[in-house]
């Protein structure tokens, strides 16, 4: 979901929203679908009409806030179902399927580790990203859980890591920027984001015997 919070933007609005839609086939070609939002943050001007020509979906926020407009554009009531079945797919489906299919293997062998990346957004609200991501995440929390105390008598050991914001291509690659990764840094106690090399050293401590008696953690 592309969201634009916007007031008062009839002049700027239209090419930003032509500039958006040229890009979108790059998206397209990773077999991701695209839906344009424009927050008309309570404009006095032909703001609204201009996204609705350009075939953006638009909704209205009353307050002169750009985190409000943002935020609204983010919110449940406007997340559409294609997004959601994406989105689910993409961070619930496969956690899931992935369980099952090495759930097997693992019993055969004697027991085993499973560890999930996961997110801190499944334990809290979250200002920076939409209700279906959190959402996800929240399953996947549970998922790690109940599998964990499903298989525990197999000697399969079932466990998440959960970061929080990550230099990873997640959001089309945006926390490589230096810029987005000091206001997310920002937030942190280390007042900086997280890097793969972060979580090798948790990812080798839930493979080794170490943790043998650590299940269903996230």
């Amino acid at each position: 979901s592309i969201i634009v919070p916007a007031f008062n933007e009839e002049r700027l609005l239209g090419p930003t929203l032509a500039a958006i839609r040229d890009a979108c086939p790059a998206f397209h070609r990773r077999s991701w679908t695209t839906e344009l939002i424009v927050c008309d943050n309570n404009s006095t001007d032909r703001t609204p009409q201009i996204a609705r020509d350009a075939g953006a979906r638009v909704v209205f926020e009353p307050v002169n806030q750009i985190g409000r407009a943002r935020n609204a554009g983010a919110a449940a009531e406007n997340v559409s179902p294609e997004i959601w079945e994406r989105v689910l797919r993409t961070n619930v489906y496969s956690v899931a399927m992935t369980i099952a299919a090495a759930a097997p293997h693992l019993k055969a062998n004697g027991g085993g580790r499973i560890i999930v990346t996961s997110s801190v957004s499944a334990t809290r609200t979250e200002p920076n990203v939409a209700t279906a991501y959190v959402a996800s995440k929240g399953a996947v929390g549970q998922i790690v859980r109940q599998a964990a105390l499903e298989l525990a008598a197999y000697g399969i050991n079932v466990n998440a890591l959960a970061p929080g914001p990550c230099a990873t291509m997640i959001g089309g690659g945006r926390l490589q920027d230096p810029a987005n990764q000091a206001g997310f840094g920002a937030q942190a106690p280390m007042r900086r984001i997280a890097f793969p090399e972060d979580m090798k050293g948790a990812a080798i401590f839930l493979s080794s015997k170490a943790s043998a008696f650590i299940t269903g953690v996230h």
